[in-house]
């Protein structure tokens, strides 16, 4: 009897019935398919391939890391159905491991990309680097902003220098639209090489937990220093948020899809317009007796002025309805950066925070 234990569930059903996509017109007397519609499936086909390239073993590994497949986070992100730009997909799966795509997010059109890690580990070669400077160009061009969703081993080796010029071109057209257009970069996975360094050229970057980022791994550490170092003490959330590299620190990747909205509230799409307007019934003559409750009884106290406060409950107090979007909060607690609004309108603090360091830069 087998045991339990080594049952692993499958997306594969064997009972299904495999069916043939029919191209004909409703009503239309039944006649056998002739060059016309061999050449219309053959089209729909090349449609369908990427996303049945990873096949269901590949999808089942993914989803056993916990992860999603890139067709299920462009899905969960997106508003609607997305848009998928198939330029230079190759017969050889050339560009199949990077997807572009135009998207629906909150009502506003987004440049999307994704590493699909199910098909070459996400790794890039010279069409994925075209592919992504095309995307690079068009979100500047249509002045929209670009989500990068990293899940990437870095450069194709078989593909030589060739996946060395794919980067080169990325990160050219990515320097370019830097001030143009915001870019908001999810690390999702075991990201290694330039499917590191690349995301971090970006406005923002969102790391979950359980997830690695670097220019190299532990094996390579090890085999060079000849030292044992894991991957999360390498290169995980704890030592990114620290440092600056991460500017958010989430759960899971569903918790950084939604941090990726809630951050677009914030932004505007181009630096040729405002950042979105949000009606708040939260009137802008509303006393804010907290604060002066607040600075009441800490300068009274017998520390006087010199009494350490929390600034972040005063801009809380200042945000409409309180809510505010802190930047880097695992980072340098004396100085607190964060985005909120105010009437409606979207503003942004500095504030030394005397309650860390006495606010000390």
């Amino acid at each position: 009897m087998t045991k339990s234990a080594d049952l692993i569930a499958s997306l594969d059903n064997p009972f299904s019935e495999k069916s043939e996509q029919e191209f004909r017109v409703p009503g239309q007397v039944a006649s056998t398919p002739g060059p016309y519609e061999e050449a219309l499936k053959s089209g729909w086909e090349l449609q369908q391939r990427p996303y049945r390239a990873a096949g269901v073993k590949n999808t089942m590994r993914q989803h056993q890391k916990n992860r999603m497949t890139i067709w299920e986070r462009i899905r969960y992100l997106s508003d609607d159905e997305p848009t998928v730009l198939y330029q230079n997909w190759g017969p050889n799966l050339d560009g199949a491991s990077l997807v572009t795509a135009l998207i629906k997010v909150n009502g506003r059109d987004v440049a999307l990309y994704g590493h699909d890690f199910t098909v070459r580990a996400g790794s890039m070669d010279a069409t994925n680097g075209e592919k992504l400077a095309r995307l690079f160009q068009l979100a500047a061009k249509q002045r929209i902003p670009v989500v990068g969703i990293n899940d990437s081993a870095g450069a194709y080796i078989p593909a030589g220098v060739g996946g060395l010029d794919g980067y080169a071109e990325a990160f050219a057209a990515l320097r370019k639209i830097s001030g143009i257009v915001p870019s908001i970069m999810c690390m999702f996975g075991f990201n290694a090489g330039g499917g590191s360094y690349l995301p971090r050229q970006g406005s923002f970057l969102i790391q979950p937990n359980e997830t690695f980022f670097g220019l190299t791994g532990p094996g390579v550490v090890k085999s060079v220093l000849g030292e044992d170092v894991t991957p999360d003490e390498l290169g995980g959330p704890g030592v990114h948020s620290q440092s600056g590299v991460t500017d958010f620190v989430v759960k899971d990747e569903m918790a950084a899809l939604q941090k990726v909205r809630a951050l677009l509230n914030y932004l505007p799409s181009s630096n040729g317009e405002l950042a979105p307007f949000q009606p708040s019934s939260d009137p802008v003559t509303r006393k804010t007796w907290d604060i002066d409750i607040l600075l009441k009884q800490a300068f009274n106290s017998p520390t006087g002025f010199n009494t350490p406060i929390d600034i972040s409950i005063l801009i809380q107090q200042l945000c409409d309805h309180g809510d505010f979007l802190e930047l880097q909060p695992d980072r340098a607690r004396n100085t607190v950066t964060a985005l909120g609004r105010m009437g409606g309108h979207v503003v942004g603090f500095v504030a030394n925070n005397s309650a860390v360091a006495s606010g000390q830069v």
